[in-house]
């Protein structure tokens, strides 16, 4: 398991000078074809397939279809003649939870003692197993040196934060390191902060993971800041530091408003169905790197990331996204680009079958790296009804179930 950090904290603003920001510029000329090919194979070899399935146990409740027909650029909804025979196997995780009932019951995290709890998973203790109410646990400003899991025993919590940077949850395990009982964590346990419940809230709160940059050519450094895999779960101003693997969107229906992630390879990954609202992510690659690696493998998978009202900046030379999965679907609406953008902008992870299937698009983009004459020939810059899905919150169902959320895009 991770150990104690050592990181003296003056103040705390003093953590956003401290959490991995103090990166050394990266060499931003244009790479050799030899350094090029290197780069590809570490990064075959240090995305793994470890994680739980990202397929949902067989449930009761039908996967949601969404509120668009997309037809065939989208893949969803066809008819698959015998395989409508099958049992129904929940591909989107779409969770069978009802909303929270009753009034909600708060707690107070507070390191001086002033509070209910002077620690995070305290208060998690505290909460019934199987409750139905929502419980509102306000942790103060501080920096919490926790490892914490909500597993799927434990529903409708919200982390209330007293603000990004001010309300810090840190660990430094990587997929390398090992349990207690000599178990190899691998990427999905090496979160500092995993969540399997439904109807997760967290505002005002940062999360962080200090393992260090992992060395080209290293393997399982893999380093994850956020795991979420439970169903409809909201984060509004929230921030993730970490490099590689820094927010595992495992899987669910998730939102995204106004949040900072930082990263250097892949740092936002997994199956999620997910919508990111007015984000800024950062890349602190010393050479290459990758915003994405949505990994949705059928096509009766209703998953993706869309970006919308984003801004993207940092250090190295960068992929929009990798095709993780067979069919993987990432889109960026009114985003802005900084010149780190890799010419080509996408990769198919070395298997060119995936060019064909993938849905990596553009929309409206805008910045020196919105677009090159090098760009893949199978990325697409979608059209006003193509891109109509990916821009509000029917793409997650959010309607249905969040509290609040930006109703248009801004430049719209």
């Amino acid at each position: 398991m991770g150990s104690a950090l050592g990181m003296r904290c003056a103040g705390l603003f003093a953590f956003a000078a401290l959490a991995i920001v103090g990166f050394a510029c990266a060499d931003t000329s244009e790479p050799s074809q030899g350094e090029f090919t290197t780069w590809l194979k570490y990064m075959s070899d240090t995305s793994d397939n470890d994680a739980v399935d990202d397929v949902a146990p067989v449930a009761e409740a039908d996967t949601v279809t969404g509120t668009w027909t997309g037809g065939d650029l989208y893949n969803l909804d066809k008819d698959h003649g015998d395989e409508a025979k099958k049992p129904k196997v929940n591909r989107d995780s779409i969770g069978v939870l009802p909303k929270p009932t009753g009034k909600p019951k708060k707690v107070v995290v507070s390191q001086d003692g002033k509070g209910d709890f002077k620690t995070i998973n305290e208060a998690l203790d505290s909460i019934p197993l199987k409750s139905t109410h929502r419980t509102i646990i306000h942790i103060r400003a501080g920096v919490y040196k926790e490892k914490i899991v909500i597993n799927e025993t434990k529903h409708y919590i919200t982390f209330l934060g007293d603000g990004m940077n001010k309300t810090v949850i840190t660990w430094n395990d990587t997929a390398g390191d090992f349990d207690d009982q000599d178990v190899l964590l691998k990427t999905y346990r090496s979160a500092t902060v995993g969540i399997s419940s439904e109807w997760f809230i967290a505002k005002g709160v940062t999360f962080v993971n200090t393992a260090p940059s992992p060395p080209a050519g290293a393997i399982l450094r893999q380093a994850v800041a956020l795991r979420v895999t439970g169903d409809r779960a909201a984060f509004y101003n929230c921030s993730f530091y970490g490099y590689q693997d820094t927010l595992y969107d495992h899987r669910g229906r998730h939102y995204f408003e106004n949040c900072y992630i930082q990263g250097s390879i892949d740092f936002i990954f997994g199956n999620g169905r997910s919508l990111y609202r007015s984000c800024k992510l950062h890349v602190v690659a010393d050479t290459f790197g990758s915003l994405t690696a949505q990994k949705r493998n059928e096509t009766k998978m209703h998953t993706g990331f869309s970006f919308v009202d984003c801004h993207v900046d940092g250090t190295g030379i960068i992929y929009l996204g990798r095709a993780w999965g067979n069919f993987s679907r990432t889109v960026y609406s009114y985003t802005y680009f900084s010149d780190i953008i890799y010419g080509p902008g996408w990769s198919d992870f070395g298997f060119p079958q995936r060019q064909q299937q993938v849905l990596f698009g553009q929309y409206h983009c805008y910045g020196p790296g919105a677009s090159s004459p090098e760009r893949v020939p199978w990325a697409k810059y979608l059209s006003p009804e193509e891109v109509k899905p990916f821009l509000s919150v029917g793409f997650i169902n959010g309607k249905k179930w969040l509290p609040h959320y930006i109703k248009k895009p801004k430049f719209t």
